[in-house]
């Protein structure tokens, strides 16, 4: 099955090219906007204070790993699954399913958990205060917990975990590359207050453009051979 999912993985590169050209634009144009640069300097230096906190003291092990196993649990309800129990502690932790898939074994690295729920205090806040109260405070928040799901998910990537083994070396990678870019694009377009039509016109025409240069490739190594072995 691994072969399946090695050629999954070189299907999706041209999503990775699109989600990545996608999230480039969007977030230049955020920073172009009114407010926009410092709201990604807030962002930035939510970051940078998570990892100053994680060079001086202990990392939350027992915190990531409930997010991790809570975000398979998410995810598998939402996929039709039947949660059936979960273990957590600093060593590591589990999660019985019903089912799984390969969306649900993978999410945990492209579905920051802490963020999603940053996002949704935010929100539940602002029909109270307004979107303008403690905006920076917000943004500098989810700025550290972006910090959080990165930091942790590349020391998970590095020590092989089991949820990637079976689907081989590609397509793990690039899915996971692929998710978090798409996530991030989709957050700039949030926090930059555009319509969300903005963001999938967006998505659309760099679909378009890569398509159409990977359609120009073809057709030039199509000639090229054709000129190598008439």
């Amino acid at each position: 099955m691994r072969w399946i999912y090695s050629l999954l993985g070189i299907l999706l590169l041209p999503a990775a090219a699109i989600c990545s050209r996608t999230c480039w634009v969007l977030l230049r144009t955020w920073w172009a906007a009114p407010e926009g640069s410092r709201s990604i300097l807030a962002l930035a230096a939510g970051t940078l204070f998570w990892l100053a906190a994680l060079a001086l003291l202990p990392a939350p092990a027992r915190a990531y790993v409930l997010a991790h196993e809570i975000t398979h649990a998410l995810w598998g309800t939402a996929m039709g699954a039947r949660f059936c129990g979960m273990r957590v502690s600093r060593a590591g932790g589990y999660v019985k399913l019903s089912e799984h898939n390969c969306l649900v074994a993978l999410a945990p690295y492209f579905f920051p958990f802490y963020t999603a729920l940053i996002l949704l205090a935010w929100w539940i806040c602002s029909w109270f205060a307004g979107p303008a109260a403690g905006r920076w405070l917000w943004l500098a928040a989810l700025g550290a917990s972006l910090g959080f799901h990165c930091t942790f998910t590349l020391q998970a990537l590095v020590r092989r975990q089991a949820d990637l083994q079976a689907y081989g070396r590609l397509f793990p990678y690039i899915l996971i590359y692929s998710g978090n870019v798409f996530g991030l694009a989709l957050l700039a377009a949030l926090l930059a207050g555009a319509p969300l039509s903005a963001w999938t016109g967006q998505l659309a025409r760099d679909a378009q453009s890569v398509w159409s240069t990977l359609g120009q490739a073809a057709g030039w190594s199509w000639q090229s051979l054709q000129s190598l072995f008439p």
